[in-house]
């Protein structure tokens, strides 16, 4: 590259010019990050994610409990469903029941009647022989 005497001015406006088209798009576009630094890389979120996968109904502190053993530092449990968040799962509670309509309870309730041909107070005894589980 020549010296800057060497430049003619046309030449030494243009590489001026492209400078400050440089910088302006570095300083408008590259992200700077504020803020506190966080203690989990994005290895360590991947991780997270994949032992998470395993078993969908494990807690974030058993989770957290559980990854102490594989990092050097400590990971709270909110930090642990931060990062869950951020990699698209969901935060669900299972049902305690399945739900059912007035109409189905009193279906189920007709069938179990037919199916048995008892009492109504052995009802809540029957159970499916297929699934373990009691009807009503």
């Amino acid at each position: 590259m020549p010296k800057r005497n060497e430049f003619s001015s046309e030449e030494h406006v243009q590489i001026q010019l492209l400078h400050e088209i440089s910088q302006y798009a570095i300083e408008r576009f590259v992200i700077t990050r504020t803020g506190r630094k966080r203690i989990t890389t994005d290895r360590d979120g991947r991780n997270i994610l994949r032992e998470s996968l395993k078993n969908r109904r494990n807690t974030s502190s058993n989770l957290a409990a559980e990854l102490l053993e594989g990092f050097s530092k400590t990971i709270s449990a909110r930090t642990i469903r931060r990062r869950l968040e951020e990699a698209g799962l969901e935060v669900c509670k299972a049902r305690k029941g399945v739900w059912l309509s007035d109409k189905n309870k009193k279906a189920r309730y007709e069938w179990a009647l037919k199916a048995t041909k008892a009492s109504p107070n052995k009802i809540g005894q029957i159970s499916c022989s297929q699934t373990n589980q009691t009807f009503i």
